[in-house]
């Protein structure tokens, strides 16, 4: 079972709608690449300062979440390859619109590219 196409959505719920923005940063990006210990060195991943935005030249990895959207979950429009999900038919708020990775739109309007 895969999850990450459901990650922002759940992890909003879970911090709750009146959550600072920062938190939901925090735990879905910088948090992360601290636990990994992501390095602006490590050349696979380009991922300066534990996912800190900055000025620098690095690639750009960004995420665009929608707080307001609401639908629910359809195993069969998943992006994924598997099918296999917990949440089929539950509703959920909050959407990734868009993903650039690397520099380059990887996800658009919440679908891949």
């Amino acid at each position: 079972m895969l999850g990450l196409e459901h990650a922002a959505a759940l992890t909003f719920e879970a911090l709750g709608p009146a959550s600072d923005p920062r938190t939901f940063f925090e735990v879905l990006s910088r948090g992360p690449a601290r636990i990994a210990q992501l390095r602006a060195s490590d050349t696979r991943v380009r991922h300066s300062a534990h996912g800190a935005a900055m000025v620098g030249g690095d690639d750009a990895n960004v995420t665009v979440f929608d707080p307001g959207s609401r639908w629910s979950v359809d195993r069969n429009t998943l992006e994924s390859r598997s099918m296999n999900t917990p949440y089929d038919g539950r509703a959920m708020v909050g959407r990734v619109r868009a993903t650039i990775a690397k520099g380059r739109l990887v996800v658009d309007r919440g679908l891949l590219t």
